[in-house]
C-alpha cells in the first residue's frame, strides 16, 4: 500500500552519510589542490585528520540517523502518521 514510499525514504536516509565523505573527497581534491603527488608530509597528516575526523562524524550521525528512523518505521507499522 502507500506506506512503501514512506519506508523506503526512511531506510534510505541514513545512507546519505557517505554521500556527505564523498563530497569532503573532492573538496579536498578540488578546493584545496593538496591531494598530488608532491603532497608534503604535513599535509598528508592534516588530510588524514580531517577525513578521519568526516568519517567519524558521518558514522556517529548515521548510527542516530538510523535509530530515529527504524523508530519512525515502528511509528508507521503501528498505525500512526510519522509523517504529519
Amino acid at each position: 500500500d502507500g506506506k512503501f514510499g514512506n519506508f523506503l525514504v526512511l531506510t534510505a536516509l541514513p545512507g546519505t552519510q557517505g554521500l556527505y565523505g564523498f563530497a569532503g573527497y573532492f573538496m579536498f581534491q578540488n578546493i584545496f589542490n593538496i591531494l598530488t603527488p608532491e603532497i608534503t608530509f604535513f599535509q598528508a597528516m592534516a588530510t588524514l585528520a580531517s577525513g578521519l575526523a568526516l568519517g567519524f562524524v558521518g558514522l556517529l550521525s548515521a548510527i542516530r540517523q538510523g535509530q530515529v528512523c527504524a523508530n519512525g518505521v515502528v511509528s508507521i507499522g503501528q498505525g500512526h502518521d510519522a509523517f504529519s
